[in-house]
């Protein structure tokens, strides 16, 4: 049995940087009512489910994995905290967790889990928009909620990777490689932090890593915009201890 005060509670007070706020609550609730609403949606639906939906759950698990490598590299390559509107609410929190990753263990659950589920809504509102009485539209909602609930613990997993004892039955996750491990993600945090961005399972960093595919998008970004990314940190001083 999971330990909930263990599970649910900052390992201290709260953290200075990001403290626990409203809208964080809201997010999260949000977040998992939609998934809740979802799910029951499709299941009273008089459908035969078959094959097709098996695949589509099947691929929409990996596919959350690599949502969240988006995100990530996104956030941490692109703009900087001063970039209006996401930078001190998105950008920000990537970059200080490359500094102080361990901060990320004092944080309360909602604060740790309002920005996965704020990046998530998009595919769970658009699963219960798909006409499900047609069967199209039925596979779309399927792949989509997957998707969005998949993506949902992405937080919570990167948090749990960064424990130096997390909950056994995360452990036993994470040692199966059903969700992300600490030695997988790591491998991240040594500098210049630019690999293993996917966090919610780690399954597609292996690909992604072996065809160069971010430093390849990252190339492809600079010749068409002329950004230069991680330009914040290459203009920041050299920081002292």
């Amino acid at each position: 049995m999971p330990n909930l005060r263990r599970l649910f509670a900052p390992r201290k007070s709260g953290n200075s940087e990001f403290p626990l706020r409203l809208m964080d609550i809201f997010w999260v609730a949000l977040a998992g009512g939609l998934a809740v609403g979802g799910i029951a949606r499709l299941v009273m639906l008089p459908a035969d489910w078959g094959w097709v939906d098996a695949l589509l759950v099947a691929v929409a698990l990996p596919g959350a994995d690599f949502v969240s490598g988006m995100i990530h590299w996104t956030f941490d390559t692109w703009g900087s905290e001063r970039t209006w509107f996401i930078g001190p609410r998105l950008i920000k929190p990537f970059r200080v967790h490359h500094e102080k990753p361990k901060n990320l263990l004092e944080t309360h659950f909602f604060t740790t889990n309002a920005d996965s589920s704020l990046a998530n809504l998009p595919f769970l509102i658009a699963s219960l928009c798909m006409p499900v009485q047609y069967e199209a539209g039925r596979w779309a909602a399927v792949f989509l909620l997957t998707l969005g609930i998949a993506g949902l613990p992405t937080s919570q997993i990167h948090k749990w990777a960064h424990m130096r004892r997390p909950p056994r039955w995360v452990a036993w996750l994470q040692r199966r490689g059903l969700i992300l491990s600490t030695p997988h993600h790591d491998q991240h945090h040594r500098p210049p932090h630019t690999v293993n961005y996917c966090i919610t399972t780690g399954w597609c960093n292996p690909l992604l890593g072996k065809i160069r595919f971010f430093p390849r998008l990252e190339r492809l970004i600079t010749a068409v915009t002329g950004w230069q990314p991680r330009k914040d940190e290459a203009d920041a001083p050299t920081a002292t201890v």
